[in-house]
């Protein structure tokens, strides 16, 4: 449908527009319409406010995931009664949630490294 070329520079026009934008919404304060748990109740944020907020309310919803799928994967090899494909298959499932949870524990650890000074002066500059 379009070149390569065509869209390179279309994709480096909505790149260059998207810093902008969030250059700009960052040292801004504004009251957000959807409030999430962790930010304050009242008053107004700015957007590294929102986005680490944001984060910290993701991980715990995958968190939440991650022990759920722990839960049904013991139970699936509780009850695979010696058939090997279902054991194997409720392995995968206990090692994939626990392989997510530690990336998502890893990213956790990676962000306050990453935002510290976008934390302390609390836009993007």
């Amino acid at each position: 449908m379009f070149s390569k070329k065509t869209a390179f520079i279309m994709a480096g026009f909505i790149f260059a527009i998207a810093m902008a934008s969030a250059n700009f919404a960052g040292a801004a304060e504004w009251t957000p319409l959807v409030r999430i748990p962790g930010l304050p109740a009242t008053g107004t944020v700015n957007l590294s406010m929102y986005l680490i907020g944001l984060y910290n309310f993701m991980l715990s919803v995958v968190g939440i995931v991650a022990v759920i799928m722990l839960i049904i994967g013991g139970m699936r090899y509780i009850t695979a009664v010696g058939n090997p494909s279902a054991i194997g298959d409720a392995k995968d499932i206990i090692n994939s949630a626990i392989t997510g949870l530690i990336f998502a524990l890893l990213g956790a650890n990676q962000l306050p490294l990453d935002t510290s000074e976008i934390h302390m002066k609390g836009k993007w500059s």
